[in-house]
């Protein structure tokens, strides 16, 4: 049965083997995706959720909160 939670950092093996099936032709570096979801999970402005199916993890969802959206009240970068 497939269930929706907040990803922890004990995800992290399952989340590696997620990316690993995203980009085969890429090594993913374990620690830099450590530390990017180690600042994030402590972060006010991401959220991470996963889907697992028992203990695995079958699915992941990174939202980044942003306060005003880009472009209102805001010139546009270039």
């Amino acid at each position: 049965m497939i269930k929706i939670r907040n990803l922890t950092i004990d995800d992290l093996d399952g989340l590696i083997k997620l990316l690993q099936q995203l980009w085969v032709d890429k090594e993913i570096n374990k620690e830099a995706v450590r530390v990017v979801i180690e600042k994030g999970l402590h972060s006010d402005n991401q959220k991470y959720i996963c889907a697992t199916d028992g203990e695995k993890l079958a699915g992941y969802c990174s939202l980044t909160i942003k306060k005003q959206p880009v472009g209102i009240g805001q010139p546009r970068q270039r």
